[in-house]
C-alpha cells in the first residue's frame, strides 16, 4: 500500500525513479542481483557527491531493500539529504512515510510539512494527500477551504483521486455551496480515468437522477465500469440489476455471476441472495449443498440466514449436510478461491 502510493506519485509526473523501477519484479535487471548491486553502488556514489536524485533514489532502494539490504535508517538519512536540497520526491516519499507511520512515528503534521514542499513544486499526489490531511482534520488541522484550494490543484492536474474528492466536497457541501451538476462533473472526470469509486458514485447517480437527469443506460454502464474494476457494492447492484429487470432486461445468469463475483469479496447480502438462487435453481440449476454453503457463510459473515439455513437443513440428508458444511470451511479459509 505504502510504497504503491510512493511509485503513483513519481509516474504522475512522468519520470522514471527508482522506487518505481525497484518495485518492477519484471525488470530484466531484477533478475541479477549483481547489477542491482551496481546500480546500488553508483547511486551511493553520487549522493555521496550531493546529488540530490542519487541521494532520493538511493534512500528509495534502502526502503525497499533493493540491490541492497533494507535499512530504514539509512533510507530515512538519504531521504532527508535529498529533502535538504528541495528534492520534490524526497519531500513526497517522507510525507507518505510520516503519514502513513512506516519506519517512523505517525506524524500528521511532519507529513503535512512534507506533503506541502512537495505540493508548491506540483506534485498532484501530495497536493490531493494534503487537501485530505485538511479535511479529515488530522492533527488538529481541520481546514475546508485549504482542502478545496489543494484538491482543485492537484485535480487540474489530472489527479483523479483529487477529481473524486472535489466530487464528494460538492456532493456534500463541505467547505462549498452543496452543488449535485459540480459533483457530477468532477466525478465523471475521476471516472473517466479508472476512478472505480468514482465511476460507481457516477452510476448511482444517473440510477437516481440527482445533479443529472435519470439515465438506467448509463447507471449501468458505470456500475459494470466499477463493478469489473472489483466494486463490491456496483457488482452487488448489478446482480440485483439483473435480477429483477428494473434496470436492464433481466438475466438470472448475469444475476448469477455479479452475486457471486461480490460474495466472494466477502459481501454478505451478495451471499445470501446467491445462497437463495442456488437452492431456487434461478440462474442456475438447483444445488442445495452450494446454497447451504453461501448461506453459511453469510451467516457467519452477519446476515440474517438462519431461517432459510434451517429451511435447507429440512430437506437435506445429513452427510450432504456435513459436506456443505465443509464445503463453507474450505472456501472462507481459502479466502473465497475454492468455493
Amino acid at each position: 500500500m505504502l510504497l504503491s502510493i510512493v511509485v503513483s506519485a513519481c509516474q504522475s509526473t512522468k519520470q522514471q525513479t527508482v522506487d518505481s523501477y525497484a518495485n518492477d519484479d519484471n525488470h530484466p535487471e531484477h533478475k541479477n542481483t549483481d547489477k542491482n548491486k551496481q546500480l546500488y553502488l553508483a547511486y551511493l556514489k553520487e549522493a555521496k557527491q550531493g546529488n540530490a536524485a542519487s541521494q532520493q533514489k538511493l534512500g528509495i532502494l534502502y526502503l525497499n531493500g533493493k540491490g541492497v539490504a533494507q535499512d530504514s535508517k539509512q533510507a530515512i538519512y538519504w531521504l532527508n539529504k535529498a529533502a535538504e536540497q528541495d528534492d520534490v520526491f524526497a519531500h513526497f516519499s517522507l510525507g507518505v512515510l510520516y503519514d502513513y507511520g512506516h519506519k517512523v512515528a505517525q506524524d500528521a503534521q511532519k507529513a503535512a510539512w512534507f506533503y506541502r514542499k512537495a505540493a508548491e513544486q506540483g506534485n498532484a499526489v501530495a497536493q490531493n494527500n494534503l487537501g485530505l490531511i485538511y479535511a479529515y482534520g488530522r492533527a488538529g488541522l481541520q481546514d475546508d477551504k485549504q482542502a478545496i484550494r489543494w484538491f482543485y490543484k492537484a485535480a487540474k492536474l489530472g489527479n483523479a483521486d483529487a477529481q473524486h474528492n472535489l466530487g464528494w466536497v460538492y456532493q456534500e457541501g463541505r467547505g462549498v455551496t452543496q452543488n449535485d451538476e459540480k459533483s457530477v462533473y468532477w466525478y465523471r472526470k475521476s471516472a473517466e480515468q479508472g476512478h472505480k469509486l468514482s465511476q460507481f458514485t457516477l452510476g448511482w447517480m444517473f440510477v437516481v437522477g440527482q445533479g443529472v437527469s435519470k439515465d438506467q443506460a448509463q447507471g449501468i454502464y458505470w456500475y459494470k465500469m466499477a463493478a469489473e474494476q472489483g466494486h463490491v457494492v456496483a457488482q452487488y447492484n448489478l446482480g440485483l440489476a439483473y435480477l429483477k429487470g428494473k434496470l436492464v432486461q433481466q438475466d438470472e445468469k448475469l444475476a448469477v455471476y455479479w452475486f457471486k463475483m461480490s460474495a466472494k469479496q466477502g459481501d454478505a447480502t451478495a451471499q445470501l441472495v446467491l445462497g437463495r438462487m442456488y437452492g431456487a435453481g434461478r440462474g442456475v440449476p438447483v444445488n442445495y449443498n452450494k446454497a447451504y454453503m453461501w448461506l453459511d457463510i453469510a451467516l457467519q459473515n452477519g446476515a440474517d440466514a438462519q431461517k432459510n439455513i434451517d429451511f435447507s437443513k429440512s430437506i437435506m440428508t445429513s452427510k450432504n449436510i456435513k459436506i456443505a458444511q465443509e464445503m463453507s470451511r474450505v472456501c472462507l479459509e481459502s479466502k473465497y478461491n475454492n468455493c
